[in-house]
């Protein structure tokens, strides 16, 4: 599809784990690459996620709280969607 890529960065992630953040991309990078992209909801989401994502990084970035609230959701959506192949 025109102006479609793959190649943006987890802004969420990388905010949320920080260095850590790369034994967690793949899974993520996985299912966006695998899963969403090969629907027109999921392709939509990504584009989304592409505007909004750095916003929401930037504050997630500069609260430890909104981290801490990051990881505990980051981490079970990994543990779902981690089983996608």
């Amino acid at each position: 599809e025109p102006g479609f890529s793959l190649t943006s960065d987890c802004f969420i992630v990388t905010a949320t784990y920080g260095t850590s953040s790369y034994e967690k991309l793949p899974i993520f990078y996985n299912f966006r690459d695998n899963v969403l992209s090969r629907s027109f909801v999921g392709r939509t989401f990504i584009r989304v996620y592409y505007l909004i994502g750095p916003g929401f990084a930037y504050l997630i970035r500069k609260s430890k709280i909104l981290r801490s609230l990051s990881r505990i959701l980051l981490d079970h959506i990994a543990e779902i969607v981690g089983k996608f192949k």
